[in-house]
């Protein structure tokens, strides 16, 4: 079964479904790679295999906040999709703090820069 969820980053709206979230969630850990060594990525990719993207990504996302690097700015509109998927979640305020450290370009900067 496929989980999809709805998010609108300016006017129309995006499916974020699984197999998405399973593409930005290897693309965060490729991007991992130039922040933390081996030894820390390694879980990462476990996750990953497993199909627990989300663990993946919000793990990913946190280290990435902890080493004080930003996203480039693909990633950064991704993951900000991502995390506005969880709108009405428990997690959601999280991710969208953790998003936040991560993404310091608003939105709407980051959707002009993909035209």
């Amino acid at each position: 079964m496929t989980r999809s969820r709805v998010f609108s980053p300016t006017t129309s709206d995006v499916r974020f479904d699984r197999a998405q979230e399973e593409k930005l969630a290897w693309d965060m850990v490729e991007f991992h790679r130039s922040v933390v060594r081996f030894r820390r990525r390694a879980p990462l990719f476990v996750l990953v295999g497993g199909g627990d993207f989300a663990e993946a990504i919000t793990a990913t996302l946190t280290d990435v906040a902890r080493n004080h690097k930003v996203l480039p700015l693909d990633l950064q509109l991704r993951a900000k999709a991502w995390a506005a998927t969880y709108r009405g979640h428990s997690e959601y305020e999280a991710r969208q703090v953790l998003v936040g450290q991560c993404c310091p370009v608003s939105t709407a900067a980051l959707a002009g820069a993909a035209l």
